[in-house]
C-alpha cells in the first residue's frame, strides 16, 4: 500500500510541474487598450445616437475609435452616470461642443468632444414639451426644429434658448443655405393631411418669410455647394412615393424631382447618396449635373434594415446603419468611396444618427 500511494503522489507531482512549465512559457494575452474616452492627437473619433425605442428612455451613445478600430457602447452613460434620455434624433457639431437631440424627452444635450455633459437645455412651452427633432448652426446660433411649429433659436456661446421661430407643422429637417434657412414641415403628426411646404427663413429678422410647396411630407433637407436645397419628400407611404426634390435656393422654385423613389440622402461635397426605397441600393449622384452616376454603389441585399448612412469627410468611407428589425442592437458597415466592404462593428438599439469629430 505504501507503495502504491508513492507513485501516485509521484504521478501528481509530475503532472503539476508539466502544467506549471506549460503555463510558464505561454504568454499572457495582451490586455486590449482602455478607451477612456480622450481623443488622441492622431486618433479619428465618430460618435452614434441609438435613438432605442419609443418611450423606453433608452437612448444611447456608441463611440468609434476610427484609428484604433475600437468600439464603446453606452458610452455618454459611462461618461456621465446617467442616461441620455428618450429617443435621439439628431447629433451634430458645432466648434468645441456636440449637440445631441432628444425628442421624446424634450431637451438638448451639450458635450464636449470627450463626452463629457456641458448641459442640458431643455425645450418646453410651459409644461408642454416642444418635442425637438432636428439641428442646424450658422454664425453662433443652433437652430432646433421643435414638432409644435417652431425652431428654437439657442445662443451656442451662453446655451440659452433666445427666441421661437413660427414656421409650419410638426417641422423636421433645416439647414442654412444663402443667409437663410430651409425648414421641412411635415404635418406628420396630422396624417394622413400632411404639410407640404419648406419654411425659408430669415436669419437676420429671424423669420418666416415664405413658404415653398415641394409635396407632402417633406424630411431631410441638405444645403450642397451649389447654392441649392436637397429635400426629401415622403410621401404617404402608400400610393404617393417619397422623392428627392432639389431646390434653387436663388430663386426658391424647384429644379429636379428624382425619378425613383428616395428614402434616405446625404452629401459628401460634390456628391449625394441616396438610398432607393424598393431595394434599399445605394445610388450615387453628381450634384454639379444633378444626374445619377450610379444606381447601385452598394447592394441593399447587405443590410437587413438600413436606419443610416454618413460619409467620413476624410477618407470618404461610407458608413450604413443597420437596424435589425429595430428590436436588437444594431450593426454599422463601412464601405469604401467604391463600394467595397472593409468592416463591420457592433452599436446599440436602432443606430441612426453619427457624426465624424472634427
Amino acid at each position: 500500500m505504501t507503495s502504491l500511494k508513492f507513485k501516485v503522489v509521484k504521478f501528481h507531482c509530475a503532472a503539476i510541474f508539466l502544467l506549471c512549465l506549460l503555463f510558464a512559457c505561454k504568454k499572457p494575452p495582451t490586455p486590449e487598450p482602455k478607451d477612456d474616452g480622450k481623443q488622441k492627437s492622431t486618433d479619428r473619433i465618430m460618435y452614434i445616437v441609438n435613438e432605442g425605442l419609443f418611450n423606453q428612455n433608452n437612448t444611447t451613445l456608441t463611440r468609434y475609435n476610427i484609428t484604433q478600430k475600437k468600439t464603446t457602447n453606452n458610452y455618454f452613460e459611462a461618461q456621465n452616470g446617467r442616461k441620455l434620455g428618450d429617443t435621439g434624433n439628431d447629433i451634430q457639431q458645432y466648434g468645441n461642443k456636440i449637440y445631441i437631440v432628444v425628442n421624446v424627452s424634450s431637451q438638448v444635450e451639450v458635450i464636449n468632444l470627450s463626452g463629457q455633459s456641458i448641459a442640458q437645455i431643455p425645450l418646453f412651452d410651459g409644461s408642454t414639451a416642444r418635442q425637438p427633432r432636428k439641428i442646424a448652426f450658422h454664425e453662433g446660433k443652433a437652430f432646433v426644429s421643435c414638432f409644435d411649429g417652431t425652431v428654437a433659436v439657442i445662443d451656442t456661446a451662453t446655451l440659452m434658448t433666445t427666441d421661437f421661430i413660427e414656421v409650419g407643422r410638426n417641422p423636421e429637417g433645416l439647414a442654412v443655405q444663402n443667409n437663410r434657412l430651409y425648414v421641412a414641415n411635415s404635418g406628420g403628426l396630422d396624417a394622413p393631411n400632411y404639410d407640404s411646404t419648406v419654411s425659408v427663413v430669415n436669419l437676420n429678422a429671424l423669420e418666416e418669410i415664405k413658404k415653398v410647396n415641394v409635396g407632402i411630407n417633406s424630411g431631410r433637407v441638405l444645403a450642397d455647394n451649389n447654392n441649392r436645397i436637397h429635400v426629401m419628400v415622403r410621401g404617404n407611404y402608400d400610393d404617393i412615393d417619397s422623392k428627392l426634390k432639389v431646390i434653387d435656393a436663388t430663386t426658391d422654385s424647384i429644379i429636379y424631382v428624382s425619378n425613383e423613389a428616395i428614402s434616405g440622402i446625404t452629401i459628401h461635397n460634390d456628391q449625394a447618396y441616396l438610398i432607393e426605397s424598393s431595394s434599399s441600393n445605394m445610388m450615387q449622384m453628381d450634384l454639379n449635373s444633378l444626374s445619377i452616376t450610379n444606381t447601385n454603389l452598394i447592394d441593399g441585399s447587405n443590410f437587413e434594415t438600413l436606419f443610416g448612412m454618413f460619409i467620413d469627410p476624410v477618407t470618404g468611407d461610407i458608413y450604413c446603419f443597420d437596424a435589425h428589425g429595430y428590436v436588437v442592437t444594431g450593426t454599422v458597415f463601412c464601405f469604401s468611396n467604391t463600394g467595397n466592404p472593409k468592416h463591420s462593428f457592433q452599436a446599440g438599439l436602432n443606430p441612426g444618427h453619427g457624426i465624424f469629430v472634427k
